[in-house]
């Protein structure tokens, strides 16, 4: 079962494409640990290594949502996508996560959409309707 959705639909979710272009490296951290199963977490270890290999995580990324869900996706394509246009790729598994009910969380927006908290406990789901993004911050 491939994507769920198209590399090229940056504009697909706004609060996921926000956050990508306003601090790509937290966004990528994020979704790392999230394919961990670690839900809304931003580890500064994953963040200084994405700016780091900048060109390179999208690719990794990419290919590790691909071998999490089973999507089929081999890694010389998601290696092609995360290359050709990493912002593209990064947004593209943001939503997909979201699709799938994981939170990878956000930096400066809200994700919007069908969401699953995950932790110790047992999983609550929480449904934001809200189609554009939320603003974490107030200014």
């Amino acid at each position: 079962m491939p994507f769920h959705n198209s590399v090229l639909g940056c504009f697909d979710d706004l609060s996921v494409l926000c956050d990508t272009l306003l601090c790509p490296c937290c966004q990528m951290s994020r979704q790392c640990s999230a394919a961990e199963g670690y839900a809304n977490q931003c580890g500064s270890g994953m963040c200084l290594l994405s700016i780091c290999f900048f060109s390179v995580f999208p690719m990794c990324l990419r290919c590790k949502v691909s071998d999490r869900y089973q999507l089929g996706e081999s890694c010389i394509v998601s290696c092609g996508l995360g290359l050709l246009c990493g912002t593209c790729s990064v947004c593209a598994t943001g939503r997909e996560f979201n699709f799938r009910g994981v939170n990878p969380g956000g930096s400066c927006c809200a994700p919007t959409g069908v969401v699953q908290q995950m932790g110790g406990g047992s999983p609550t789901v929480v449904i934001n309707v809200n189609t554009a993004p939320q603003p974490l911050l107030e200014l």
